[in-house]
């Protein structure tokens, strides 16, 4: 009987069996796809290198396609001449020649009809179907500590809420329902300056149209929280007295700014065609702190945790907690942040709808990666 190992192979749930192995840290460090197998037997790693040879190899091309190579490098040999000590002969010259052919080679690239296309046509050299958009979570961090400070109450919990969710899941068919229909917004951070009228300027800062975007409780856009806000909301010139309606269907629903907003006379909140993907702005967030040592054993590891926590904390609170009508998130220490997490988030009989809370303990979840 034969007992030697052919091949080792991972055991996953069954739901998992056509997933590419991959590694997050990889992909990110190469941009690109990748399949990281780890190969336990050597009969197995013989099949990977076979499978493996045709992508390390280049496809021979007729001869022809390759004169414009030879041709430059001809011409930079009759430009710039060898200065070995044998220049001169005909074996340094051919020497000479082939390496400057293979030095072109390597320091060539290969363009699709598509790519030479898209360069003479000046789009970008990445295209993408989605639009990205960055949020600010240090900005909205130093703005809630400025109003607020860092230390706070743990609020008290109870069942009463202003709303299970239910006017955000309503906006999300919305989305749904507009998606395609407008086109695509323009990709990029949100800009500073807002023209309110002839030659007058008004700059207003991300978070600032997320601390005034309801004037009430009730307001849909009160549950959001920053991060779901810069996914799905963006703010626009309101239409003059003169505008013509457009021929079509009807245009994305549109919110008033709070009366305080600088821009509320001239500038209102909409949905988006379609959701665009957030993105992190500025320095990276804070080392997550781990898990929590015993504060009675280890009472310096637990201060020293404790400051981590709490960093930690002042940046994804402002950026996954809503902000009340006073632009207060209630998040800003590890204490006040995890507990209303745990009640939030990971209580069943929670009324707030489940994909809502499914969705911001994903993110979270990706931040402390």
């Amino acid at each position: 009987q034969d007992t030697r190992s052919i091949a080792l192979v991972l055991q996953r749930e069954e739901a998992d069996v056509l997933q590419v192995e991959t590694s997050v840290g990889m992909s990110n460090a190469v941009r690109c796809n990748v399949n990281a197998q780890p190969l336990g037997a050597l009969a197995e790693s013989i099949a990977a290198l076979h499978y493996l040879a045709k992508y390390l190899s280049k496809s021979p091309v007729k001869l022809a396609n390759s004169l414009s190579l030879f041709r430059q490098a001809q011409l930079e040999t009759e430009k710039y001449e060898s200065q070995a000590e044998d220049a001169g002969t005909r074996n340094r010259h051919a020497k000479y020649f082939f390496t400057k052919v293979l030095n072109k080679l390597s320091s060539s690239i290969e363009v699709s009809d598509t790519q030479a296309s898209m360069s003479l046509l000046d789009y970008q050299s990445s295209v993408s179907t989605a639009v990205f958009w960055f949020v600010f979570p240090w900005t909205a961090s130093a703005y809630q500590k400025e109003e607020f400070g860092t230390q706070e109450q743990v609020p008290e919990l109870h069942d009463e809420y202003a709303g299970d969710g239910s006017e955000v899941e309503g906006l999300m068919e919305q989305f749904v329902a507009h998606a395609g229909v407008q086109g695509k917004d323009d990709g990029g951070d949100v800009p500073d300056f807002y023209s309110t009228g002839k030659e007058q300027v008004v700059t207003v800062k991300q978070h600032m149209h997320y601390r005034w975007r309801g004037a009430a409780e009730d307001s849909p856009l009160m549950l959001l929280n920053l991060d779901e806000y810069c996914e799905f909301v963006q703010c626009v010139k309101k239409p003059g007295p003169k505008s013509k309606p457009k021929v079509g269907r009807r245009p994305n629903a549109t919110y008033e700014f709070h009366p305080d907003h600088p821009l509320y006379k001239t500038h209102v909140q909409q949905l988006r065609s379609q959701p665009v993907s957030v993105q992190l702005g500025g320095c990276p967030p804070p080392i997550p702190p781990g898990d929590e040592p015993d504060r009675s054993s280890e009472p310096a590891k637990f201060q020293a945790w404790k400051k981590r926590a709490d960093a930690f904390a002042a940046y994804v609170g402002p950026l996954l907690m809503p902000w009340d009508l006073d632009g207060h998130c209630h998040a800003l220490d590890w204490e006040t942040f995890s507990t209303r997490v745990k009640y939030e988030w990971k209580n069943r009989d929670h009324p707030l709808q489940y994909i809502i809370k499914k969705g911001r303990l994903e993110r979270l979840q990706r931040l402390a990666e």
